[in-house]
């Protein structure tokens, strides 16, 4: 019985397109965003709705990079943070759904994990999958709240 990564994979969806405990969904927040607010709209550290998409889309193929144990750790490092010029709506929805296409890569991956898998030590790190998957999570909760911050502006 692998209950730990269904309750993870439940998780993940629930986070993606559920009705999470902390708020709205990823999906239900993307959904709200215009074209010009995704260039435009910018936190404190100067971060565009956009690069912080980009961000997250970074780290989710980093996870599936170590589930996968494909890819060196430079490309998401060099990858991070990229500031991104405004782009037309067609680069917007592409990184949307570059974004869902993540989503179902790692769904796919959890359904091949077992329980087993979460003590072992991820590759090129000091830290255990089961961290790697929880870490993601809250990255994800993190960096959609500061979306959802930037559209109330």
């Amino acid at each position: 019985m692998n209950r730990e990564i269904v309750s993870i994979k439940n998780r993940c969806i629930d986070i993606y397109e559920g009705t999470p405990w902390h708020g709205d969904s990823i999906v239900s927040v993307l959904n709200k965003v215009e074209q010009l607010k995704a260039y435009n709209e910018r936190g404190k550290k100067g971060h565009s709705i956009y690069e912080l998409l980009l961000h997250m889309i970074n780290w989710r193929l980093f996870v599936i990079s170590r589930l996968s144990n494909e890819g060196a750790l430079e490309f998401f490092e060099h990858h991070n943070w990229r500031n991104q010029p405004a782009a037309s709506d067609a680069d917007w929805q592409n990184a949307v759904h570059g974004f869902r296409k993540t989503q179902e890569q790692l769904l796919s991956y959890l359904n091949c994990l077992q329980d087993n898998v979460l003590d072992r030590e991820v590759k090129e790190r000091t830290y255990s999958f089961r961290e790697l998957l929880y870490g993601i999570m809250q990255h994800d909760i993190y960096h959609i709240g500061q979306i959802a911050y930037l559209l109330k502006g």
